[in-house]
């Protein structure tokens, strides 16, 4: 009797380590269907937000380009290369978006580890691009560029500061009578005109500025992604986890 009473026990609780390890398991695989779900949607919002950027960027690029052909005084301003950076950024967030949520639903291991070092570096460089393009939208940096050019003399510069204040409708360049001066002669044949300074910062305002804060803020929320697919891929480490494939 003794005998079959430890046999007993002995079996008893062998099923009861079975079932525990079996609900531990069915634990994490719950956490990791969050987990691939949460990724999935995340990186869906990014596939969108990505080609928007990208979107937003072909419009810029267009804007500069038009800009570049009608105004030489800003042409040490990158802003082709500037536009042309937020296009292949964008294109690049979206396509790697496809494989963050390949790698979500397939809870695909390498293909979360890809996205994990994209999300990474993407942080990175969208908060280089944001920095960069609120340093280029200010005052001091559209001085550096244009002030001196502004006021050379000749009849070159003069035409310069002709197509410049036509193209922002505006009147020269600290104020609307600087340009006015002997030896600058540029006509302001506008009524109630603004300088060309303010009009060329409001023009950053509107077309990077915005772009700008966008690419800070998206990259502060890719650090939600970033935290989510750490969480996942460690949780991968389990011995019984079916991510390690």
């Amino acid at each position: 009797m003794a005998g079959s009473d430890a046999k007993l026990r002995g079996s008893k609780k062998r099923i009861s380590n079975h079932e525990l390890m079996h609900g531990k398991l069915v634990e994490i695989n719950k956490f990791q269907a969050f987990m691939s779900t949460a990724i999935m949607i995340i990186a869906f919002l990014f596939f969108l937000v990505g080609f928007g950027l990208m979107g937003a960027g072909v419009y810029i690029l267009g804007t500069s380009e038009d800009m570049d052909s009608e105004t030489d005084l800003l042409g040490d301003l990158p802003l082709i290369t500037i536009s042309w950076v937020i296009v292949i950024v964008g294109a690049a967030i979206g396509l790697i978006s496809l494989t963050g949520m390949y790698g979500g639903y397939k809870q695909n291991r390498p293909l979360l580890t890809i996205f994990f070092f994209f999300l990474f570096s993407s942080v990175l460089i969208q908060l280089c691009m944001g920095i960069f393009l609120f340093t280029y939208a200010s005052e001091e940096t559209l001085d550096d560029i244009v002030k001196d050019t502004w006021f050379e003399e000749g009849s070159g510069a003069r035409n310069r500061r002709i197509d410049y204040q036509n193209y922002f409708e505006c009147c020269g360049w600290n104020s609307i009578y600087d340009s006015l001066a002997s030896g600058y002669n540029t006509p302001c044949t506008r009524s109630s005109p603004i300088s060309c300074k303010e009009a060329t910062l409001d023009w950053m305002d509107e077309s990077y500025v915005p772009v700008a804060i966008f690419a800070i803020t998206f990259a502060c929320v890719e650090f939600i992604a970033l935290s989510a697919t750490v969480v996942l891929l460690g949780s991968s480490k389990h011995e019984e986890d079916p991510l390690l494939f």
